[in-house]
């Protein structure tokens, strides 16, 4: 009998853990085509495939690190590296994919998702928030929507401006020189890829919280 039982909750755990990934799969499309639509809707059919499959690889990969952060009585230790390099790797997967190889995209959201996880680790957002545990799912998550566009928004801002700062230092070779409109045309690509990659994570983060 006392097998059965952990048999059976293990099968929970595994289907909410398939509903998770479903559900932020359908979040991170969401956020994707809309940003592909408004923002750069000239790329080609096959560039946004390509970009598409890439970005859902990155959410991924965000998602099972987040997972195992999450896990029951995680370790410091174990939170930090896997955090870091998980969020550093998919921070610049998704900016290529929103972007594509445009100037220092890439170090761009390798640079975003370091800060990214550098303020989930200081604020220990792994713990979960007692009150969204006693709420039904969809009311849970609703509610969570707009919070999470505000501290995307914030965190996208202070991220841009941390990468922005670390740029400076790299060598005189990985500028690239741009006309003035194409310069700011850039930049309002690269934070609005910022905020979207954010907005995923933060809706993934309060999805795992309310699912999990």
């Amino acid at each position: 009998m006392c097998s059965w039982t952990a048999a059976e909750s293990d099968m929970v755990v595994k289907n909410r853990l398939v509903g998770f990934l479903l559900w932020q799969s359908i979040l991170s499309s969401l956020i994707f085509l809309a940003f592909t639509i408004t923002i750069v809707s000239w790329r080609s059919a096959t560039a946004i495939f390509v970009s598409f499959f890439s970005f859902h690889l990155s959410q991924l990969l965000f998602s099972v690190s987040l997972s195992t952060v999450l896990s029951p009585q995680p370790k410091f230790r174990r939170i930090l590296p896997v955090l870091l390099t998980a969020a550093a790797v998919s921070g610049s997967l998704s900016a290529v994919s929103f972007c594509g190889f445009n100037g220092r995209v890439g170090f761009k959201g390798f640079a975003s998702g370091l800060f990214y996880a550098s303020f989930y680790v200081y604020k220990r957002r792994w713990v979960l928030q007692f009150p969204i545990i006693q709420r039904p799912l969809f009311f849970s998550f609703k509610m969570g929507i707009p919070s999470a566009i505000i501290r995307a928004l914030k965190l996208s801002a202070a991220a841009y401006l941390f990468s922005a700062l670390l740029l400076v230092f790299l060598p005189h070779h990985f500028s690239t020189d741009l006309k003035l409109g194409n310069f700011f045309t850039q930049h309002i690509i690269s934070y609005a890829a910022c905020f979207s990659m954010f907005l995923c994570w933060e809706l993934t983060h309060h999805l795992h919280q309310a699912l999990i």
